[in-house]
């Protein structure tokens, strides 16, 4: 039956589909990437919402929609049409579409859905006379999500992101419309609004440029990255220097409003040049740092330049929200440029996949008037399902993975030992950062904790800086920071004291800074509990804590957990509320005396010998048995195909994970590639245990090579090894550069 007090809101996106619960007794967040395992999902959310809720889809006699021309409010202005021409006689509407033309560009095949039950009986459901339906205003429910999250009485909220339609500015200042009256919109790149109490009035609109767009355009145009990686760029920028390309994000071409292709052809012949001629000017890595430090800067000058406009001097409390708001260097300098500026807050979800939760406010409290959920400034960020101990245990069965029961001060020891976990707790959050509930999670202080997190777990950018939770109550020890500095959704980075920065390297960027997330006891009491349990142990009240994911969406359910372990190599995933440790089940290497069942390959090698080789089902790990055919056999297995360029008197480092099936001494070389016994720096006797173990070998290349390998030379006729994560790297004054991963795809010499 339909709950007046109840609100069930959509955005329309072409990236971050999400909806969401919102009521006096409930809120529910989705994004429906942690459920598909695509980043930035695009598909209509109302197929997601008929897909898990199949008993709630006519539970709700309040609807809201983003005000959007694209496909999902299209379609249901298009069913309030026809509701509205065809009185009481039957509607025939079309098919609901699958997703927005975002998805259509990506694959040319997507699907309409001419019915499906659960589909029609949600249309039914909206078709019905006492269901109410809303449409509203992307950035005023950006705004909406900030203010009436915030807990202040007043603030001036302000939006910034790449595109978005809202109402126009008229004597009206419409933020949202019911269906079936028709209001002009526009589209517009950020907003201002006047809020109060329960009313957030729009006071300006941009419409002159977009920072979205630039952002997405040097990513993507210019830098060669894959859509939304912005926050890469962002990380790029702290190790260059923005002088070079300072004069180029002058112009207005990165800047533009409009989409791409919505522009007429002359400025787009010049706006195709100007960005060809930026990636002409790209060299070498610091020629990409250069350019990210200058978008940075000038992104940070435009931001700083446009919130002068509008905040006066009785303006204490600001509200942020839009995509761009995700910069945290930016935002983390406010109260730097405007020191009369008491407070500044940031909702968990500030980009377009909490859109439905701002939607669903400006309804629930500027509509209906209801009275504000969260009057602290301390919103919960965690509004995603709760996972029982049944759904753990039965994932961790058929996963096959050893389970342990386990304390959190037992859990906690093990990173003492430099392990690195999984920590899995209550429901997920909602929004982009990992908050302690779907974290991974890591000793600050070990030497290379940085460099291995990135390199053989999270498998990304060498300089991709990781960030500390930290106690409230002992930020301003650590950071430079008021007493009263909250950052609990991880939005604003601040520089570390300089005294604190070598005691804790792998949470400090190269700029001295930290993207800081402060743990609050009345917000999260556990995790409050659990932090301070490790300051007990350790004596320091921070840990790293970065996303539960792997080039994926963040973890969502126990078996996403289990998985994403098992590919990143964590150590283990901590489920704290059920109090049980997760490992991956002891693997015994096979004897080496029985050929492997399922070997791919048989190579030859010397005197006669065969070495028998398998392939796991990661692409970067692979298992080897030589089998003992002659007696003064030696084996030299060169494990990747990849070729390396290295320079005389250069440093470099070379490092893998790696075990045998006995405590066996193996050689690592790096030689020519043309002369497989040739020694370019590297030739050192190592020894592999039966316990995975990770190893690091430095050197200094004696020559100029552009045809380079890496080589295991095994010794004796008899053995069995596994190895992993095989990395190159060279040694700068900056720091460790990848150069390459070895692919592993063996054959003999």
């Amino acid at each position: 039956m339909a709950q007046s007090n109840r609100i069930l809101a959509f955005n329309d996106p072409w990236h971050d589909s999400s909806f969401c619960f919102y009521g006096d007794d409930e809120v529910l967040h989705i994004e429906s990437e942690r459920l598909t395992r695509h980043k930035y999902e695009a598909v209509n959310p109302i197929l997601v919402f008929c897909e898990l809720f199949p008993e709630k889809i006519d539970d709700f006699r309040c609807i809201v929609f983003e005000e959007s021309p694209d496909a999902v409010t299209s379609f249901v202005k298009n069913l309030v049409a026809l509701k509205r021409q065809s009185g009481s006689r039957a509607v025939n509407y079309g098919p609901m579409p699958y997703g927005t033309q975002l998805i259509r560009e990506q694959v040319p095949n997507a699907p309409v859905l001419e019915s499906t039950e659960r589909v029609e009986a949600f249309v039914r459901h909206l078709l019905r006379p006492d269901v109410n339906i809303f449409f509203a205003g992307h950035h005023a429910s950006h705004a909406a999500n900030a203010f009436y999250s915030s807990g202040f009485a007043s603030a001036l909220t302000v939006t910034w992101d790449g595109i978005g339609t809202d109402y126009v500015l008229d004597n009206i200042r419409r933020t949202l419309t019911v269906a079936g009256v028709e209001a002009p919109a526009h589209s517009i790149s950020g907003s201002v609004f006047r809020c109060e109490g329960r009313r957030c009035v729009p006071a300006h609109h941009v419409t002159d440029c977009s920072v979205g767009f630039a952002w997405a355009r040097v990513a993507e145009h210019v830098l060669g990255h894959e859509w939304g990686e912005e926050g890469t760029v962002m990380a790029m920028a702290a190790l260059g220097d923005p002088r070079r390309y300072r004069k180029d994000f002058q112009y207005p071409w990165v800047w533009l409003p409009k989409p791409e292709g919505n522009l007429d052809p002359r400025t787009a012949d010049g706006f195709k040049a100007f960005f060809a001629g930026l990636r002409d000017s790209l060299h070498d890595e610091q020629d990409c740092f250069d350019i990210a430090a200058a978008l940075q800067e000038a992104t940070e000058n435009r931001f700083r330049h446009f919130l002068a406009r509008f905040i006066g001097p009785d303006d204490h409390d600001l509200c942020l929200a839009g995509g761009a708001i995700l910069n945290c260097q930016m935002v983390g300098k406010v109260r730097e440029w405007f020191p009369h500026v008491r407070r500044v807050f940031v909702p968990p979800a500030p980009y377009d996949g909490g859109i439905c939760i701002g939607a669903a406010q400006l309804v629930f409290h500027g509509e209906m008037g209801l009275p504000l959920r969260w009057t602290t400034g301390l919103p919960p960020f965690a509004m995603g399902p709760e996972y029982s101990l049944l759904s753990i245990v039965g994932a961790c069965r058929s996963a096959r993975v050893q389970m342990t029961e386990m304390t959190i001060r037992q859990a906690l020891a093990m990173l003492l030992e430099g392990k690195v976990l999984g920590w899995f707790s209550g429901p997920a959050e909602s929004g982009r950062r990992a908050l302690g509930h779907r974290s991974i999670i890591a000793d600050p202080r070990i030497p290379g904790m940085k460099e291995r997190l990135n390199a053989q777990i999270k498998h990304r950018q060498w300089f991709r800086p990781f960030a500390p939770m930290i106690l409230a109550e002992e930020v301003a020890d650590w950071f430079e920071c008021d007493s009263d500095f909250q950052s609990p959704y991880m939005s604003f980075a601040i520089p570390a004291r300089p005294e604190c920065r070598a005691r804790v390297p792998a949470i400090v960027h190269v700029d001295g800074s930290a993207r800081v997330q402060t743990v609050h006891r009345e917000l999260t009491p556990r995790l409050h509990a659990a932090l301070s349990e490790w300051k007990a142990m350790s004596g320091i009240p921070l840990l790293l804590n970065t996303s539960f994911n792997e080039r994926e969406p963040i973890v969502e359910t126990p078996a996403d957990a289990l998985n994403t372990m098992k590919r990143a190599q964590l150590d283990g995933v901590f489920f704290a509320d059920a109090g049980i440790l997760a490992t991956p089940m002891a693997e015994a290497l096979p004897a080496i005396s029985r050929v492997l069942p399922k070997c791919l390959w048989s190579l030859r090698v010397a005197g006669g010998n065969r070495a028998a080789v398998e392939f796991l089902d990661d692409p970067g790990r692979v298992r080897i048995v030589i089998h003992r055919l002659a007696s003064d056999a030696n084996y030299d297995i060169q494990l990747n195909q990849t070729r390396y360029a290295v320079a005389a008197n250069s440093r470099y480092r070379l490092t893998f994970r790696g075990r045998a099936d006995a405590d066996r001494d193996v050689c690592l070389g790096f030689s020519k590639a043309s002369a497989p016994w040739s020694n370019l720096g590297l030739y050192r006797k190592l020894q592999l245990t039966t316990d995975w173990r990770d190893y690091s070998e430095d050197f200094v290349a004696t020559s100029d090579e552009d045809n380079a390998r890496i080589h295991f030379d095994l010794g004796d006729a008899g053995i069995a090894v596994e190895l992993s994560s095989v990395l190159f790297w060279r040694i700068s004054d900056t720091g460790l550069v990848a150069v390459g991963r070895s692919e592993l795809r063996p054959r003999a010499v």
